[in-house]
């Protein structure tokens, strides 16, 4: 992997690292205000600053955990409306950049009498990430599940890092069509259309439509302050290998606005379509999610 620092930033700084080298990390988005730090691990090349980790399990890395777990749900095409349902989990998952196991994610997803859902992922650094960084990432929706669709009522996200803080909360207003946007600095309210998903709740929608016999499945997602359409189709089944065991999954590709594909999903039919195994291309490199463990607690 061939990488060049040309896009470093003037706010960046030059710390020693542990172990491999590594190259400084640069801005990933547009606005520097609201962006955080990515890291690239790979050989320094010729001429380069001090290696250094500038926050390898920074949020480009974890921020799209969000979107990939998928979790359980009965065989699409065969359910009727009794069977369309979520089933309350715990999971962990590990997460690699290449072949560098940067942390651990748990998801669980708690569903009351009432239909009254939240649903949580919890990310902590691993290995030598952990001794050089202490980031946290909380991503919590909470909402209703009513007649086979997810009604999101308010997203959390917290980042916590050593350095500085990133928060940003999103509160649904159904009756006016409305979600308000979040964060210590500013607060701002966007138009949503009906059925419109936080970025955590979309997996939830989507388990629910692929139970439904659904192949071709669109809606719109609150993301970045935006509205965005989410897309995903299913690819030919394909036989997944992972720590927890090697099964036999569906794929499933995912696109937003009509852009060309960055992130892979696969399902496992014998674990109720469960993901598996993710991954998602950056210009760091592939970063992938691998299944440790599955709990069902219904």
């Amino acid at each position: 992997m061939s990488l060049t620092p040309h896009t470093l930033r003037a706010r960046e700084t030059i710390t020693p690292c542990f172990g491999t080298p590594i190259h400084p990390a640069w801005l990933r988005c547009e606005n520097l205000k609201d962006n955080e730090y990515s890291c690239v691990s790979a050989p320094c090349q010729t001429g380069a600053s001090t290696p250094q980790i500038h926050g390898l399990i920074i949020s480009r890395a974890l921020r799209w955990i969000a979107v990939i777990f998928l979790m359980a749900f009965t065989a699409p095409g065969s359910a009727t409306r009794d069977d369309i349902r979520l089933r309350p989990f715990s999971a962990e998952y590990s997460l690699s950049l290449g072949y560098l196991v940067i942390g651990r994610v748990t998801v669980t997803l708690r569903i009351n009498p009432g239909g009254h859902y939240k649903y949580r992922a919890h990310t902590l650094p691993v290995g030598l990430t952990a001794v050089v960084r202490s980031d946290e990432i909380t991503e919590l929706s909470r909402g209703d599940i009513l007649e086979g669709k997810v009604i999101p009522k308010s997203y959390h996200y917290r980042h916590l890092k050593s350095d500085n803080s990133r928060q940003v909360d999103l509160r649904f207003r159904w009756e006016s069509m409305q979600v308000t946007n979040r964060t210590p600095e500013s607060e701002w309210v966007m138009k949503i259309e009906p059925g419109t998903q936080d970025k955590f709740s979309q997996q939830l929608m989507l388990m629910l439509a692929l139970q439904a016999g659904q192949r071709e499945i669109s809606f719109p997602v609150a993301d970045g302050g935006r509205l965005k359409r989410y897309r995903f189709r299913l690819q030919p089944a394909e036989s997944v290998a992972t720590k927890a065991g090697t099964f036999r999954s569906l794929h499933l590709i995912r696109s937003k606005q009509g852009r060309s594909s960055q992130a892979d999903f696969w399902l496992a039919a014998d674990l109720n379509y469960l993901p598996v195994k993710v991954q998602r291309r950056e210009k760091e490199g592939t970063f992938s999610m691998e299944l440790l463990s599955i709990r069902w607690d219904d």
